[in-house]
């Protein structure tokens, strides 16, 4: 079974240009959701496999960090 992943995504200063690429390759990954986006920033729940792929694709451009959970059930 799969853990869902909320993370917050943020482009690096460095990439700012490239901020509606990374949405787009964000969108584009099965096991992805974006919740919001803003100015580069970016909100989104993904799948362990989603995790990976997000890594792998935009890891270079965006800083990708997990939220913790609050423990709520889901």
């Amino acid at each position: 079974m799969d853990t869902k992943h909320r993370l917050v995504i943020a482009v690096r200063p460095e990439h700012a240009a490239q901020a509606e690429h990374v949405e787009r390759e964000l969108r584009a990954i099965k096991g992805v959701s974006v919740i919001g986006a803003f100015r580069g920033r970016f909100q989104a729940d993904a799948s362990d496999s989603g995790l990976e792929e997000i890594r792998r694709r935009i890891g270079n451009l965006a800083l990708i960090e997990e939220q913790k959970s609050r423990g709520l059930p889901e």
